[in-house]
């Protein structure tokens, strides 16, 4: 087996390291837990229901929105409860998501119902977050 073929070496390049310089690796001190943000959502509060007669056209899907409003409990629902009703209800081959996201706009610069933000309360056996963020 004297006759096999020998790979040549490839030469290394001029000015390259075999091995990365070592970096400090600096430790600041124990990081405390982090403790999980509550949930937060949007609820709407439904100010005003549409008037026929009022003499302003509004498409049938919006006035479905508000008429599942106007039949909630203190005309007031979470989104992903009022979501949940608008499949029940209104008929569409869109994402229900995007059908809210299509009228709500129009729906709050008419003033017919507001968002407001929900934020989930922290329970009691869930230990607070009293120390500040370090800088």
């Amino acid at each position: 087996m004297a006759d096999e073929k020998k790979i040549p070496e490839i030469p290394k390049k001029k000015g390259t390291v075999d091995k990365m310089p070592k970096t400090e690796t600096k430790i600041v001190g124990e990081k405390a837990p982090k403790v999980k943000a509550p949930k937060s959502g949007t609820a709407y509060v439904l100010l005003k229901n549409f008037d026929p007669a009022g003499g302003t056209k509004m498409p049938l899907q919006s006035q479905q929105i508000l008429t599942i409003l106007a039949n909630a409990e203190n005309q007031t629902l979470e989104k992903s409860i009022l979501l949940a009703k608008m499949k029940d209800i209104v008929v569409t081959r869109q994402p229900i998501e995007r059908i809210l996201a299509f009228y709500q706009p129009r729906l709050i610069s008419g003033n017919y119902f507001k968002m407001i933000p929900v934020i989930a309360e922290v329970k009691a056996d869930a230990p607070a977050n009293t120390e500040a963020p370090a800088a």
